[in-house]
């Protein structure tokens, strides 16, 4: 079954008075952590369960500092477009936080990039090529502009819209809960794709405020 898109709905369907707790099969005892790899998403995995730690409050504490910083940037901070292995996001993470913990041993993935401790059928994770601090992280937020547009008086050549979905902002409900920077207008054009375009779109977006910025790294 689909999951529910709340923000499709032109009125509020979230009740903020009323909180309920999931369980998505992923829930056990602190005292007796399961010994199989969890289903936990590559971008909320902690480290110590993508090299094939146990799971523990901790691991918790992790993904939600990776959703806290879902929920102001859009992304969760060690998120890729490569990242589709527990072996992808340890290194993905040691790109930005350093080194993993040399008391967790020798770290080895297979081939499909699971952790395990067999060190004829493993290889150490890689070493990412952009390394990007949490502290850089935070600062590359981008900001929401005023008006939900930048203008710099400048002509653009028009694209090809693939999904004119994405450009559509989310209901005026929601402006203070989420935005979409793919419904950001620079110019006359939207915000999109992975080129040289638009990083200099993304060159003219406003970046989060360096207060904020710093409370914000001070609480990850």
């Amino acid at each position: 079954m689909k999951s529910l898109d709340f923000l499709a709905s032109n009125e509020s369907i979230i009740s903020w008075d009323d909180v309920q707790l999931l369980d998505f099969d992923l829930c056990f005892p602190i005292s007796s952590p399961p010994d199989e790899m969890l289903g936990i998403p590559r971008d909320f995995l902690a480290p110590e369960v993508a090299v094939g730690q146990p799971a523990s409050p901790a691991s918790d504490v992790w993904a939600l500092g990776c959703s806290i910083f879902r929920m102001r940037s859009g992304n969760s901070p060690f998120a890729s477009l490569d990242s589709w292995t527990p072996r992808d996001a340890a290194a993905i993470i040691a790109g930005a936080m350093g080194d993993l913990p040399a008391s967790w041993g020798e770290v080895m993935f297979d081939e499909e990039g699971n952790p395990t401790r067999d060190a004829k059928k493993g290889t150490p994770y890689y070493e990412v090529e952009e390394k990007r601090s949490l502290r850089e992280l935070v600062d590359a937020i981008y900001d929401r502009p005023e008006n939900g547009a930048v203008v710099t008086g400048a002509t653009r050549r028009e694209r090809k819209v693939w999904n004119k979905q994405d450009n559509i902002p989310y209901p005026s409900w929601a402006e203070n809960v989420a935005w979409k920077p793919k419904a950001t207008k620079v110019d006359n054009i939207f915000l999109y794709g992975y080129d040289e375009e638009s990083d200099e779109l993304l060159a003219l977006m406003p970046k989060i405020p360096a207060a904020e910025a710093d409370l914000l790294y001070d609480l990850l």
